[in-house]
């Protein structure tokens, strides 16, 4: 995979006033993604939520971003895109191989759905590929990704295709979700803005912006490669050893609360940063923003926190990071305000 820079530097520029949202518009864009975020909780039904995202989808699509030097959030849409179209690609396949009226038995309708699903796998990382594709695009389309640049990052990858079936790939995908793709915002985009937001309403702090946003992207980053492994201590955490909350779809709910996962972020970035003193005004200002309750960012904080801890360094932390210990230490910090 070739090492020449795609992008130049596009992270969001947070002391640029021009180019700001205007501030009579603030408090729609929060709404707006307030309310998206409550949506997407509430919709869980379905059952596609992350339906095709694992631990291995998410490593391979931040590799591929990370070595062709994509913005942060290219990685966070392809991820959208290529659940999306998987949902709806093996759905379609499936009604059509095991759904569809006609003469074939049971056993017949199978092994036409084996075929299918070998077929399916194969083309696994084109499909990946062209989802990163149409996310650099959706991103800016100066620096977008050209059809000889995929052909190359898929021969990096071992694989050898045409031009045209780059292209047919990229049509194949857009059709198959509706050419619907902008319908949702990233865990980025909600990390971008409350993060601009805190540092709006706290001048005084003197807060390290820049520094702030390039840790959390880094700490967002190590949620979705251990997903599982967070929002399972965050559910520890919340119920004790009781693992019968601890089901798939109670994760499914928290993982999809991007509101409450950019807060916990967004603390642990202020807490590298500036130290732990700097989370009581953190996590006041994230809960006046959202109406998230501070318990529930304490929670999430702690558990991203003591999960990449004992990843590192191998042994649980002691008390002074447990969740019950920070939420007294903000209490007695407002109490003596």
């Amino acid at each position: 995979m070739t090492n020449e820079p795609l992008s130049l530097n596009i992270d969001p520029y947070f002391d640029v006033q021009d180019g700001q949202l205007h501030g009579d518009l603030v408090s729609d864009w929060l709404s707006v993604l307030l309310s998206e975020n409550r949506n997407r909780v509430a919709n869980l039904e379905n059952n596609r939520f992350r339906m095709f995202i694992n631990q291995k989808t998410v490593q391979y699509i931040f590799t591929i971003c990370l070595r062709l030097r994509l913005p942060q959030d290219v990685k966070y849409i392809a991820l959208n895109l290529f659940n999306n179209f998987m949902c709806a690609h093996i759905e379609s396949l499936y009604a059509m191989v095991m759904l569809k009226p006609g003469k074939k038995t049971e056993l017949q309708r199978e092994r036409d759905w084996e075929k299918i699903f070998t077929t399916v796998s194969r083309q696994v990382a084109l499909r990946t590929v062209s989802c990163i594709q149409i996310a650099s695009k959706m991103r800016s389309h100066t620096f977008a990704l050209n059809v000889p640049r995929v052909r190359s990052c898929l021969q990096s990858l071992g694989y050898a295709y045409t031009d045209d079936a780059i292209r047919k790939s990229e049509i194949r995908i857009l059709m198959a979700i509706g050419f619907c793709m902008s319908s949702a915002n990233t865990p980025i985009t909600y990390i971008e803005s409350l993060l601009n937001l805190t540092y709006r309403a706290n001048p005084h702090l003197k807060m390290n912006i820049d520094s702030l946003w390039e840790y959390s992207v880094l700490i967002l980053d190590c949620v979705f490669l251990r997903m599982d492994d967070f929002y399972r201590r965050i559910l520890l955490l919340v119920h004790g050893d009781r693992t019968e909350f601890a089901t798939r779809e109670r994760i499914l709910q928290v993982e999809a609360d991007y509101a409450l996962l950019a807060c916990g972020v967004i603390c642990i970035a202020c807490t590298c940063i500036h130290g732990r003193d700097f989370i009581n005004s953190v996590v006041f200002s994230l809960q006046r923003i959202t109406g998230i309750p501070s318990e529930h960012i304490i929670h999430m904080y702690t558990g991203i926190f003591q999960t990449v801890y004992d990843h590192l360094v191998g042994h649980p932390l002691t008390d002074s990071h447990t969740s019950a210990s920070l939420l007294q230490h903000i209490r007695l910090s407002n109490n003596n305000q």
